[in-house]
This record gives structure tokens, sequence and C-alpha cells, in this order.
């Protein structure tokens, strides 16, 4: 039976570059908050990578966007 990961942490970037030749991974551009001036917002493409740990077997995991104010969902991703 899986067991669930602790969740460690999130980090949201720009975007992240793959270097097949090593096999690497880089985050690129580092931010912890994106804030708008007004809602609705014009779309801006990001990255969520979440630090997970403790975690066995195979599984889903669930990324919302809420808004700060009220929490009301935004954006969901199931993977």
């Amino acid at each position: 039976m899986p067991k669930k990961p602790e969740a460690v942490g999130l980090i949201l970037c720009d975007t992240v570059h793959v270097d097949p030749s090593v096999g690497k991974m880089s985050l690129v551009g580092l931010f912890t908050s994106l804030r708008f001036p007004s809602f609705p917002t014009p779309i801006r493409p990001f990255t969520a990578y979440a630090l997970l740990y403790g975690g066995e077997g195979e599984g889903r995991i669930r990324l919302e966007v809420k808004r700060a104010d009220s929490e009301q969902p935004i954006y969901g991703q199931v993977s």
C-alpha cells in the first residue's frame, strides 16, 4: 500500500531547464509569490517544484492555486 509523502516545501520558478546530455535539471528564475494589482490577471506561466519526503509507492499529486484574500480556488492540476 502506498505511503503518502510529507510536503517539505514548494519552489516556484519561471521555467525548468533540462540538459539532456548530462540528465540534469535546473530551476530558472526562482520566486516566492506572484502579486498583481487587479484580478483577473493576464496568463503568466510558471513551474511549481514540490519537495516531498518519506513517500513510498506510486501516487497522484494535486496542485491548487487560490486567491490569497478569500482562498477561492483559481486553478487546479492533478498528476
